[in-house]
């Protein structure tokens, strides 16, 4: 119960000013918090071998201290020998203190464990999740491998209330999980020369807007063409609000293709996901 607290007083005390600062919240209520851990095990040679769910609910239940149920299948499958209702698999949902507690044991004590271990992927699925993948079981010190009869991995999502990736990533990170150091992707800017004299025709575009349309009015076409170039509105480009591209603006984000195609691929746009066929 000690690191449980000291977790929660951990979160209150540092992580939740910390992550207020960086994303700027107004309220402690819109910073993200850890709503519970999902340990699973597929199991598909249970349809051979039943006594492999015995074995794998007495071993997650020994890993996180709270008893594990067997996830049956949904519908008959000819090919795999499966019939519907048959165990495929195992599960356990953690909350609360017993959440804390065993985040504290993967973040500290398993992960280290793993054979040239160096960090874990960032990536999270667009909403703020995250599922790490272990491969052995025998990484956590609970298991005796004198006792162990087959090798059997496991995916353990992190459920949050996060609203984004970034939300999501800064979260865990803070909490300990020990991610790789992501590669920065080299954004080519738009050289500022260029940006300066697009802000320049804006502005003169909106000094000469009313004498234009004035002008317009009357259909006084000659002292309309008398007025600098840089004054019509046709002379303005949309550019990126990032890299200062002026090709391949997509108008409903303000930014080009390529920074879309690149963001959405890391999930920093919410909604909006890499298509595949």
């Amino acid at each position: 119960m000690s690191n449980t607290a000291s977790l929660k007083k951990e979160y209150q005390d540092r992580i939740v000013p910390a992550l207020t600062k960086e994303f700027g919240y107004k309220s402690v209520m819109q910073v993200p918090v850890l709503k519970k851990i999902v340990i699973n095990q597929g199991l598909g040679m249970a349809t051979a071998d039943k006594k492999i769910i015995d074995i794998a609910i007495s071993e997650l239940s020994t890993i996180t201290g709270q008893k594990a149920v067997a996830t049956v299948s949904k519908k008959d499958i000819s090919n795999f020998k499966l019939r519907k209702k048959m165990p495929i698999g195992v599960m356990v949902t953690l909350r609360r203190e017993q959440m804390y507690e065993f985040l504290e044991r993967l973040v500290r004590v398993a992960l280290p464990r793993i054979r040239d271990f160096k960090g874990i992927e960032s990536k999270l699925d667009g909403r703020g999740n995250y599922t790490l993948g272990i491969q052995e079981q025998i990484i956590f010190p609970e298991i005796n491998i004198d006792n162990i009869t087959k090798i059997l991995g496991m995916n353990i999502t992190f459920v949050t209330s996060a609203k984004t990736d970034e939300e999501g990533y800064a979260l865990l990170r803070e909490f300990g999980l020990p991610f790789k150091n992501g590669k920065k992707t080299k954004v080519v800017m738009a050289k500022e020369s260029m940006k300066a004299r697009e802000v320049k025709r804006a502005k003169l575009v909106a000094k000469y807007a009313a004498k234009r349309a004035q002008l317009k009015a009357e259909g006084n076409y000659e002292a309309l063409q008398a007025l600098p170039k840089n004054a019509s509105p046709v002379r303005l480009h949309n550019r990126c609000k990032i890299t200062g591209r002026p090709k391949g603006y997509v108008r409903q984000f303000g930014i080009s293709r390529i920074q879309l195609r690149e963001m959405a691929s890391n999930g920093l746009i919410p909604g909006v996901k890499k298509a595949s066929w």
